[in-house]
């Protein structure tokens, strides 16, 4: 159980405003997508270093949706390569936790 407040606010404040950027805008653009989602990411990592089982579930439910918004705006938006950097660098990132996570829990055993 979470029982720092700070926290919850935290959470309520980066979904909101990740959420309201998406809501406020009349056209859909990736950079507003990406901003939103870092927004959301950010807010989550406090409750994400402290139930690290949730990890694989948040980097798959955000590979789908950059997925999906790829396949469903690549042409009209004209999406560069540029698009899946913030994936990626989720994904080296989660490595290099993964990697020190593993070496920790080798020393202690």
């Amino acid at each position: 159980m979470i029982t720092d407040r700070k926290l919850y606010f935290a959470l309520l404040i980066g979904a909101a405003i990740g959420l309201g950027m998406n809501a406020i805008v009349a056209t859909m653009n990736e950079y507003y997508m990406q901003a939103g989602m870092l927004l959301i990411i950010i807010a989550a990592l406090p409750v994400l270093k402290k139930y690290q089982l949730w990890i694989p579930l948040v980097l798959a439910t955000l590979h789908f949706q950059w997925f999906y918004f790829y396949l469903a705006f690549s042409e009209r938006l004209q999406l560069t390569p540029l698009f899946i950097a913030a994936p990626v660098v989720v994904d080296i990132l989660f490595l290099v936790w993964f990697w020190q996570f593993m070496s920790e829990f080798r020393k202690k055993t």
